[in-house]
């Protein structure tokens, strides 16, 4: 099940209920030129702190997507095999 089935249950008001675990596995991320390094650098920096104080997990519980949340920040994980 997606990230998407998640969320919408977590806002289904108790409408829906999630029916299995999930297995979507698709990697996301986020896309900056290559030439940026500032601006990949400061996301990466805000998105770690976000996962070391706790809010990543936290948005991630409110919006029903924790299984599928990202650990650390890699860069080009994709190519990493």
């Amino acid at each position: 099940m997606s990230p998407a089935v998640g969320y919408a249950v977590s806002q289904s008001g108790g409408q829906f209920e999630q029916a299995g675990d999930f297995f979507n596995e698709i990697p996301g991320g986020a896309l900056f030129r290559k030439d940026d390094t500032e601006l990949r650098d400061a996301f990466v920096a805000a998105l770690l702190q976000l996962q070391e104080d706790g809010t990543f997990a936290e948005l991630g519980e409110e919006f029903g997507v924790s299984e599928s949340l990202l650990e650390g920040a890699p860069i080009n994980a994709a190519t990493e095999e």
